[in-house]
Order: structure tokens, then sequence, then C-alpha cells
């Protein structure tokens, strides 16, 4: 029974093993063919180039076709779909529209056998080429970092204008090109080369448009980054320094918003916001001014009027009668002419402290009146004069530029 047994195993592996050779013959040697799909084989468009050059024409869209083989197997296992040539005829083709084109398929070798394609004709869809211009933006908003901001009105950039070439279809849904700033949290100029993007007149950035080419690949901007300050604003007061310590002032709106090269803003302490002379100060007075930063400093607050309320501490005013009316230089007068002042008094306003005062009266307060670049005709004349107060060193005339006299000339 157990030499049975032996033999029933011994059996069944020589049964294996000649089933296994059969096998083998068969894959190897036997002629047994194996069909094969392949998909999404691009298409060569043959004569492309001359519709694009003869007619202005060029391809709308991706197209792909599917087909399927059969070859041995040992073949179909070596078939590379890059050794696949479908090619389009385009001859045909006349103008813009689409176009139902059959393809022909070149297979590696007559190892290979066509069995199908799909689909039998390529509907292919042809646009006219078209150019257009559009215009370049650069938008900078929120590029910059706390505490600095960009200075719009002087952002340059090259070029101002694309002129973009493609299909007409593509070319009319563009508006403008925007240059993409990649940066954020920005704290010093840019200067670069940016890529840029495709809008259209919602401002929707354009995806599809891959036909599209434009005359130049980049944008070069400059944007200038600047730091932020807020300064409180101040009056430059003109006329004698002894004087200034008597003059206080406070400003309505106190302090104004700005923007500078960082170097520069960091050491101002105050933004003047106008001028005025001491002789013209008169205490509880109101002066309105347009705050105007000086040149390099960005105005971030918008047009400004502030209002300065003028205090005079220590400093008094007092009001003089003077009858010393002299008139100098009358040798430019034409030879003949008299001339004499019409007007005998003036009543002056002296600015000064109140033991200074004290010494100033009508006898040493004079009206001159300096006629050497004057030209005067017969007649009465309006003159400007100058106010002196002799002895008193530490005064001022309010309103100087204000005094006149009458002078007739004969």
């Amino acid at each position: 029974m157990t030499c049975l047994k032996k033999y029933d195993v011994f059996t069944k592996a020589i049964a294996f093993l000649i089933a296994f050779v059969l096998w083998l013959y068969v894959v190897n040697f036997n002629d047994l063919t194996k069909d094969y799909k392949i998909k999404d084989l691009s298409p060569v468009f043959v004569g492309q180039e001359q519709l694009s050059a003869s007619k202005n024409l060029l391809i709308v869209g991706d197209y792909s076709v599917d087909i399927e083989v059969s070859g041995q197997r040992r073949d179909i296992i070596s078939l590379n779909r890059s050794d696949i040539k479908v090619e389009v005829d385009l001859s045909k083709v006349t103008g813009a529209g689409t176009y139902e084109l059959p393809y022909t398929v070149t297979l590696p070798s007559t190892a290979y056998t066509l069995r199908g394609k799909n689909p039998q004709r390529l509907s292919v869809k042809f646009d006219e080429e078209d150019f257009n211009v559009v215009s370049v933006k650069v938008v900078t908003d929120d590029i910059a970092a706390d505490g600095y901001v960009v200075d719009k009105t002087n952002v340059n950039f090259v070029p101002r204008e694309l002129k973009i070439t493609g299909l007409r279809e593509e070319i009319d849904k563009v508006s403008y090109v925007e240059a993409v700033i990649p940066q954020k949290n920005v704290k010093a100029n840019i200067s670069e080369k940016v890529a840029y993007r495709f809008f259209d007149a919602d401002g929707n950035p354009l995806k599809e448009i891959s036909s599209i080419r434009a005359d130049y690949d980049v944008i070069d901007v400059a944007i200038p980054v600047l730091k932020t300050k807020e300064l409180p604003l101040s009056l430059e007061i003109q006329g004698s320094d002894s004087f200034k310590k008597y003059v206080n002032y406070s400003f309505s709106p106190k302090t104004m918003q700005v923007a500078g090269e960082e170097s520069i803003i960091g050491q101002m302490t105050s933004l003047v916001a106008g001028t005025i002379k001491i002789s013209d100060v008169s205490s509880g007075m109101k002066k309105t001014f347009t705050v105007t930063p000086p040149e390099g400093i960005l105005n971030l607050s918008g047009e400004i009027n502030a209002t300065a309320e003028i205090f005079l501490d220590g400093l008094s005013k007092k009001t003089v009668k003077t009858t010393l009316i002299e008139l100098i230089n009358t040798y430019t007068l034409p030879s003949g002419y008299k001339i004499k002042p019409v007007t005998t008094s003036l009543n002056v306003d002296i600015l000064g402290t109140d033991e200074v005062l004290k010494t100033v009266d009508s006898s040493n307060v004079r009206a001159v009146a300096d006629l050497q670049s004057t030209v005067l005709s017969r007649g009465t004349h309006p003159i400007n004069v100058s106010i002196v107060v002799d002895g008193a060193k530490e005064t001022a005339v309010a309103n100087a530029e204000d005094y006149i006299i009458y002078v007739e000339v004969n």
C-alpha cells in the first residue's frame, strides 16, 4: 500500500512538470496574439505652421485619440507609445471654424495591426490669430508691514503696456495685466522683475488662455516703501530770538500722519505748519495754515487746515503816536520836483516787555520813507515806511509792513 502511494506522488509530479513545460512552449513559441488599448495619444497637425503663416489661423484646444492594436504577446509587451505616430492633415482647412478631419495612425512595424481608433475623425476648431495692447497694473495693497506704507504716487514699472498675440476669442477676454508682487510685510524698497497675470473686465483672473503670447515675459517694478510717523505740528517764529521765548501756541489738529525714508523721518520731531513774524503776533490771535509736508515726505492725513492759537506771555503791546516823518534819498526825483509829506502823524504798535516799553514814546519812534527805488510823478502818492525805534533794541513793530504815509509831489 505504501508503495502505491509513493508511486502516485511521483506520477503527479511528472504530470505537473510536463504541463509547465507545455505552458512555456505555448507562451513563448506559439503565435498567440493579444489586443492592447492605448489612450490619449496626441496627434501631430501637419501643415500647422503654414496655416498660421498664410491664413493667420491657430488651433483651439487640445486633442487626443484612443487606438486598439493587436500583435504577439512579446511584441505587445515591448510596444512604446512614443513610437506610434498620429497625424492630422490640415490642407483642407480654409478659414476659422470647426472641421471634421481624418487622421492616420502609423505603427512602428508590421508586427502590429491597428484594430480600431476612437474617434473616427477629429472635430478640430480653428480661430484667427489676433493681437491687442493692454495696460499693466501694479497692485501694492497689503504688501507693506505695519508701520510702513507704499508711496503709490512714485511706483515705477516697465513696461506700462503689453502687446499680446493669440487666438481672437482668448485675446478678447483680456482687459488688463496685473503684476504679481510676492512679498508681504515689506519694510524696504522693492526693485525686481516679477511675473504677471491676465484679467478680464470684471477683475477676474484668466486661466484658460494657453494661446496668448506677450512681448515681455516679466514686469520690472520699483516700489518705494516708506516709514510712517505721527508728528506734532509746530509754528516757525520769525524775528528776534530774544522774543521767541515769549510766544506760545497750540494747534488744532495737533498732529499729522506722514511717511518718509526711515533715515529721514526718524530724525523729525515735528512738522512745521507755517511761519509767522513776531511783529505780526498779538496775544490771543488765531491763524489758519494749510499744512504742506516738505519734499520727500508723504502726507497720509489728506489736506489739513490747522489753526494755531497764539499767546504772548510776558510781552506787551504799546501804541505810540509819532509825528517824526522822514523822507530819505529824495535825489531820485526828477530835476525841479519837490516832495513833502501829507501825512503828519502815525499810530504805531510796539511790542516789548513792560520794562522796555516804558522807555518808548513819540520822541524815539520814527517813520522813514526811502525813495531810492521809487519813481513818482506829480500828485499825491502812498509810500510804505519803515518804523524805527531809537534807543530801545528789545522791541518789535507789530504788522511792520502795513504802515504807509502819503506824499505830495509838485
